[in-house]
This record gives structure tokens, sequence and C-alpha cells, in this order.
């Protein structure tokens, strides 16, 4: 019986788990991401002497076997620091749609194929450097994009399987049936995040801030949808606009290959940027963006850019992504999600500060007003965020559960106010200002303590003290905040 359960697990874990990377240190299983020690964080994009963390830190021991996370070719030697101290070595390599550096470890060659899973070195010994340090492998992706993902699915899954397990009063083991059940219902979650290309007949999410990939209505200037009239009635619109606001962060629709830059208005403007991707059995133009290169892989859901300042060239228009087919024909039916990427049971944030339940915004004072779009430097300005009202020294809380990054600093001159840090999870990403967070990485839960309020009122006399929240892409967070006089979580 274990024998065949066996054989059942092998096949659904090596059928759905083809994209990610492989065991990285033979000292750890799961490819576990080192936390916060004396030298820094391991993180991706965690602080660093200024800078941000480019990669992220496996753990691994001093010695340790390291493994190829994917079967590709060994570029070239690469050292992270070039000072040829004794962790100063390691390899490129790319191959599957991927390309990595790793550091920190002796290389058993510096050129030349590999398979996943085969040994590519040894780490070598970080403690001689680092003393105390969580002893780790570098990994950066070649394009500087984050490789979390790659790193984190076997994890989810066993945990996923050994929480259930722990759970279950009556059945001392899975039988086969219920393991085939469990297996299937964790996997075909992890499918509805990070599916396998030939699944996807539809594309995914391109705009952080519209998950169902909504697409433009009629404003002043026109209307987004294909065959829109354009040019006063003598041209039709050859594309979709999908709303995105101005900055947003911007996701690639399906993997494929990457092209340009794509020039849509040939005259410079502040919008005129964009970029093609072929692949996946499709090939689309993404316009009014600026892509973070030009050329190259990219993989679906991957970050592609940035939305450009669209209100700076059509004051009032619905700031949008125009997206283009190659062959001209309407793309519509394929942005429409079957599910949407991010489901979020909690559409409505939890009390942020102990000392207003209802996360009432900041009216106008001395200083200025708290409501989004508010002016701001004498009128040249808005309000990107909102100020939610909080004490000095109250206690804050996580609005929803996710990922804490920092610090964030508003202010970058050191005041008594000038700290805060970033959440990101459950489909939302904030900036949370003006508090002094319990820490700047890690997991955290909806309403869990999440830091307390600064001396604002040292800093802003006479100012209404509070907390400034703002969407990292800068869209309006106003309705999640709204809780209702006496609503309770």
């Amino acid at each position: 019986m274990h024998g065949v359960t066996a054989v059942v697990l092998a096949i659904a874990i090596s059928s759905a788990t083809a994209a990610r990377w492989a065991k990285i240190c033979s000292s750890q299983p799961a490819n576990k991401i080192r936390g916060c020690d004396s030298q820094g964080c391991g993180g991706y994009n965690d602080a660093r002497g200024g800078k941000r963390h480019e990669g992220v830190d496996v753990v691994c021991e001093d010695g340790s076997v390291v493994y190829a996370p994917f079967t590709g070719k060994i570029n070239s030697q690469a050292g992270p620091y070039g000072n040829g101290n004794a962790i100063d070595n390691g390899v490129q390599l790319s191959g599957s749609g991927f390309c990595v550096k790793m550091f920190y470890i002796k290389p058993v060659k510096y050129s030349g194929p590999i398979k996943k899973g085969e040994k590519i070195g040894v780490l070598l010994p970080m403690q001689r450097v680092y003393r105390g340090i969580t002893s780790h492998v570098h990994i950066q992706n070649c394009d500087l994009t984050d490789p979390t993902p790659n790193l984190q699915l076997l994890l989810n899954v066993f945990d996923s399987i050994k929480e259930r397990r722990r759970s279950s009063h009556k059945m001392p083991a899975l039988s086969l049936v219920a393991l085939v059940s469990l297996v299937s219902t964790v996997f075909a979650k992890q499918l509805d995040a990070h599916p396998p290309q030939q699944q996807h007949r539809h594309w995914a999410q391109i705009c952080s801030g519209n998950p169902i990939n909504k697409i433009r209505g009629c404003d002043r200037y026109g209307c987004g949808h294909f065959g829109a009239d354009r040019h006063s009635h003598k041209g039709k619109h050859a594309g979709v606009d999908v709303i995105c606001a101005d900055g947003a962060t911007v996701y690639a629709p399906f993997s494929g290959q990457l092209s340009g830059p794509i020039r849509f208005f040939h005259n410079g403007n502040a919008i005129d940027d964009g970029v093609q991707i072929r692949g996946s059995g499709y090939c689309v133009k993404l316009v009014c963006i600026h892509p973070i290169r030009y050329h190259g892989q990219i993989h679906r859901g991957q970050q592609l850019g940035r939305m450009l300042p669209m209100q700076r060239v059509f004051p009032g228009i619905t700031s949008h992504i125009h997206v283009e087919n190659c062959d001209h024909s309407d793309p519509t039916h394929l942005l429409t999600p079957v599910v949407p990427p991010f489901p979020q049971q909690d559409t409505h944030w939890a009390t942020v500060c102990s000392g207003n339940p209802t996360n009432e915004i900041r009216g106008c004072d001395r200083y200025g007003c708290g409501y989004y779009g508010a002016p701001r430097r004498n009128g040249k300005g808005k309000h990107t965020g909102v100020d939610v009202i909080c004490s000095d020294g109250a206690t804050v809380y996580a609005p929803f559960s996710g990922e804490l990054s920092g610090p964030i600093k508003f202010f970058h001159n050191g005041n008594a106010i000038d700290d805060g840090v970033q959440i990101r999870g459950s489909g939302f990403c904030v900036k949370i200002v003006c508090i002094h967070p319990t820490r700047y990485n890690g997991r955290i839960s909806k309403g869990q303590i999440l830091g307390r309020m600064l001396p604002m009122q040292r800093v802003f006399p006479g100012i209404i003290s509070h907390i400034h929240i703002e969407n990292c892409d800068r869209s309006d967070p106003t309705t999640n905040l709204e809780r209702g006089k006496g609503q309770k979580e």
C-alpha cells in the first residue's frame, strides 16, 4: 500500500512541479529563504545599505552540496564581490526558460550542460567571512526579477499535506484515495497561481490595480473596446484598452519573447513606449508602458514594467494600457479570466489604529487634507494616499494578511516619523508610514499588531495625527478602509 501511495504521490508531484526549481541545498530540502540576522535579511528586495537585495538567500550550511535548480547550461563564472575572498565565487546558469546567478559556491565546472538536481558545487565557508550569519546560497535572476515563486512550490505543498494530517483525528494515516484527493486539491491551488502554459486559454492579469482586466469604457477622448471609432469615424480601434492607473505595475499576459521598443505615437511624448511579446501561440503589443527591458524571455505573470503617466498627455482620460494583437484581431476574449487571479474574501481591511475602529480619515487642518487626491505642494501635486487618524503612540494593526518588507522612508530626512513598512498579500499591496513596525520582514496576519504610531506632533505641532496609507500602485485605498460605524471584524 505504501509503495503504491508513494508512486501516486511522486507522479502527482512530478507532473505539477515540472516548471518549478529543484531543491538547491542538500542540508535544506524545502528551499527555505534566510530571514533576518545581524548581517541583514535574505528576502527579495530587502534593504541593502541604501540599495535593495536583488535576489534571495536560500539557507544552506557551509560545505553542503548545492544542486542545479533547472536543466540548462553553465555559462560562466560569476563572483559577487570581485575581491577574491573565501566566498567570492559562483556561476551563471541558463536554460528551461530561466537564467540565474548562484553565489557563494565552489562549482564543479564553469561551463557546459547540467541537469536539474545534478550537483553544481558546494557551499563555501560563509562563517569565515561573516561570522554568525545564516549561511546561504544567493540566487539572483539575470533580469533581476523576483525568483521566490520558483523556489516555493514544494514547501507549500508539503506544509499543506502535513497540516491536514495533523488535523485528522479519525485517520492516523492517509488512505490512498484520500492522499490522491489531497494532492490533487493542493496542486490545483498551486496551478491556479502558477499554471503550466499549455493550460492558459486566457491571459493573466495585466495591471496591478485591475485583477479582471477590465476594459476602459467611454470618456471624452473615445472608447476602449475593440473596433471603437477612431479619427472622427475614419478608422477603428485595432486593440483594447485595459484600465491601469498611472504608475501601476504591469505584468506579462503570457510567456514569450520580448522585442521592442514599440512606438505608438511616434512623437516622443510621455507615454510613447511599449513592447511586443511573442510566444505560447500569441503575439501582442502593449503600449503606454515602460518595460523593464525590451528583449529576452519573460514568464506569464512576471513583472513587465510600469504604466506611463497618461494623465500628463490626456488629462481626464481613463488611464489604460493599449493591448493590440500583432494580426489586429480582437483580444477581448483572451483578457477575460475564467477566475479572477486574486479572489478576495475580505474586500474591507481591518481596523488600522487602536483608537479609530472605523478607519476614519483625517479631514483638513492647517497642514492640508487627508483624503485621496487632496492638493499637495502648493497645488502642484496630489495626495497619493489617505491619512487614517491615529493618536501618537497608538497601536497599529495589519489591514490584511501578507508579507512585510521595508523599511519604507517617506521623508528621507531622518525625522521622528520617517519610518514605515510595506505589506503585500491577499490581492493588495500598501505602504504604511509614520509608524514604527515591530519588524520589517516576514509574514503577518490581518488584525495582528504591526507596530506603533510615531510622535507626529513633535514634527507637525497641531496636525491631526495620522497614519499615511498608500497603495503600491498609487490607486485610491479609500473603499477598502471604509468600515462603517460600529462595524466589527
